[in-house]
């Protein structure tokens, strides 16, 4: 009989595991210059063919590492965590889908931004190019009291 919750040995993916699944290169990242990555920023996952996806990060490890071992556990149908085992986002979908076709994938780390300012930043770019975030309030728009 299969638990109802995975176990935290299925969530758990080291690292060997990720590289078993998925492709040495199976995405390329680009900088833009001036970009400094000890700092917060704005990233852009590109799918060739597909569309863009903008995100925010604290630390790189988030667009160069964590969707690597998200899109990994989904391509080896395992668990996205342990109390949400099918909360993988729409991106984690499309990044796997394309590493199923072989399509080319390119993460471009845009810019830095103020903690201050890394929201409404990576709505105003969400807005002009992220075709795979969504529907997206215009950034004029206000935000709701």
């Amino acid at each position: 009989m299969t638990p109802s919750h995975p176990t935290a040995a299925q969530v758990r993916m080291p690292q060997r595991l990720v590289s078993e699944v998925l492709p040495a290169a199976w995405f390329t990242c680009v900088i833009a210059a001036g970009v400094a990555c000890t700092k917060p920023g704005i990233y852009q996952w590109t799918i060739e063919g597909v569309g863009t996806y903008i995100g925010k990060f604290g630390r790189i490890r988030r667009p160069t590492k964590e969707y690597g071992r998200n899109v990994a556990r989904l391509l080896a149908g395992l668990p996205y965590r342990l109390g949400k085992p099918d909360q993988f986002r729409a991106i984690h979908h499309a990044l796997a889908d394309a590493v199923r076709a072989g399509r080319v994938i390119t993460l471009t780390i845009l810019e830095n931004a103020e903690p201050d300012e890394i929201n409404r930043r990576e709505r105003d770019l969400i807005a002009e190019r992220g075709t795979l975030n969504g529907p997206v309030r215009k950034a004029s728009t206000p935000e709701p009291i």
